[in-house]
């Protein structure tokens, strides 16, 4: 459990005087390190056998996703610090240098235990249970010979194997996109090197049926029934066919690998004429930011680690072998399934009968109401957004936006608002971060239905909650407010408990 892995730093000798006015590091938790305990606690979940094996699986999946970010963010920042020769600005007064150090220790304990977890536990108790992921190998020959198939007609097209020699610059790679770095040699005995993308617009878990024949490589997609079927990765399947790509070349060695960039870019909002502009820009710098770490499959050779690192101009201590998949955050998929028995049963949340009956608005007026989600339903939030948007007394609707997710009821029930008439303001925060270009396709969408759209505010970041619907009431403006800890998200408000 997480009280294995936490190491405390060496002591410092403080002063009594340094004890008093607290500038005594060992008063302070270093952030970075403390977030590590943080998601140590998320990988306890994953690792505990009280968990059903999907909610294991989706616990893992989010340590991974937890830990993505957490590279892109704190870590680039830190290495920037290190790289700037900058000395400790933290209260605790450890070094940029001795912060990296710790990270990566705790780092590979975590992803040691978590990457065991899936090995040796995990994976074989889902096959036991019927979500079968296996390996290209474990397939029948009916399995692999439509996958050569499905192969040679569906992937092979989009495969693009990008050589990197002196007359081929090394390519620019998205980070945590799933690649093959590929050594090659020719006939005359020269090597090569070879960067090969995973495609991310095919599924990387690919459902092919056990005991029927697969009718169509369209039906190789997505199967929440997933009883009769084999799940195989994509780069799993790829990589049984890369000499097909090379004629006349034999394929040395190969791995998959994958990259995280810094994506903590400051925007230059007093410089910035349009903060729409300088948001969509700052999302596509991300693509160029600096490497922060290399995942690179385990048993990769020691040539192909080293060519990399020397591409990338990456340290030893900011790469990482993998063990089992990697991207694991995309495992998330899996949980999808239809195995209710491998789940923990969902809360069914409790809807007021203001909410479900009668004037909503006479209700609202004689008290408030307080709902603790997700044990309340969302759904009284979304109701009381919908019915603003229909009531013919409601003159406008005010609201901010920070995370709506996809398809959100929310944004289309503010256009339908606009639709009828009503006044519509929506307070879109673009730098609401992971979530810039969904947010900017949302407030693009809101502006031109007419919706009045602020896009945030220079300097600052909108955070709040808010939703104001303004209403006529017997020759008089009445307010009504929602105001909540979470955001308009009809997704996340299931899972996440937050107060309204």
């Amino acid at each position: 459990m997480i009280s294995q892995i936490v190491l405390k730093y060496p002591e410092q000798p403080c002063s009594p005087e340094d004890m008093q006015d607290l500038s005594c590091p060992n008063l302070f938790l270093n952030r970075e390190i403390n977030w590590l305990d943080f998601n140590a606690k998320v990988l306890d979940e994953a690792l505990s056998p009280r968990q059903p094996l999907l909610e294991q699986l989706k616990f893992l999946a989010i340590f991974y996703n937890n830990l993505d970010e957490f590279f892109m963010v704190r870590v680039a920042n830190i290495l920037r610090q290190y790289r700037n020769g900058a000395p400790n600005g933290s209260a605790d007064r450890i070094t940029p240098a001795k912060q990296l150090a710790e990270i990566r220790r705790r780092t590979l304990l975590l992803t040691s235990r978590a990457q065991s977890h899936w090995l040796k536990n995990l994976a074989p108790q889902l096959l036991e249970r019927g979500v079968r992921i296996v390996r290209y190998t474990d397939l029948s020959e009916k399995q692999r010979r439509f996958l050569d198939g499905y192969f040679r007609n569906e992937i092979y097209p989009v495969l693009t194997p990008q050589a990197i020699d002196p007359g081929h610059p090394f390519p620019t790679i998205s980070t945590t996109c799933l690649n093959f770095i590929i050594q090659l040699r020719n006939r005359d005995n020269e090597s090569r090197f070879v960067r090969l993308k995973c495609p991310n617009n095919l599924s990387r878990f690919i459902f092919i049926p056990r005991n029927k024949e697969a009718k169509t490589y369209a039906s190789l997609g997505f199967d929440p029934n997933v009883r009769g079927d084999d799940i195989v990765l994509l780069e799993d399947l790829m990589a049984q066919y890369l000499g097909l790509l090379f004629p006349g070349h034999t394929v040395v060695s190969s791995a998959l690998f994958r990259i995280t960039r810094n994506t903590d870019l400051e925007i230059e909002e007093d410089e910035a004429d349009d903060l729409l502009e300088a948001v969509r820009d700052l999302v596509e710098q991300r693509r160029f930011g600096d490497v922060v770490r290399l995942e690179i499959a385990h048993k990769a050779s020691r040539e192909l680690v080293d060519f990399l690192a020397r591409r990338l101009r990456l340290q030893p201590f900011q790469i990482y072998r993998i063990k089992g998949p990697m991207g694991f955050s995309e495992f998330m998929t899996l949980y999808n399934v239809d195995r209710p028995q491998l789940k923990t049963p969902g809360i069914q949340g409790h809807i007021s009968r203001l909410f479900q009956e009668g004037d909503m608005f006479g209700h609202l007026r004689k008290r408030d109401v307080v709902l603790f989600h997700p044990y309340d339903s969302f759904k009284a939030v979304l109701d009381f957004i919908r019915r603003a948007c229909e009531d013919p007394n409601v003159l406008a609707i005010k609201q901010t936006l920070y995370r709506a997710g996809n398809d959100s009821p929310i944004v289309r029930a503010l256009i339908e608002a606009r639709r009828r008439g009503k006044q519509v303001v929506a307070v879109v925060e673009l730098k609401a971060r992971f979530d810039e270009e969904r947010n900017i396709t949302w407030a693009e969408e809101l502006e031109k239905e007419g919706v009045n759209v602020v896009y945030g505010f220079i300097g600052l970041k909108v955070h709040a909650k808010l939703c104001l619907v303004v209403r006529r009431e017997a020759g008089h403006i009445t307010r009504y407010v929602h105001i909540g800890t979470g955001n308009y998200n009809a997704s996340t408000a299931k899972i996440y408990t937050d107060v309204g």
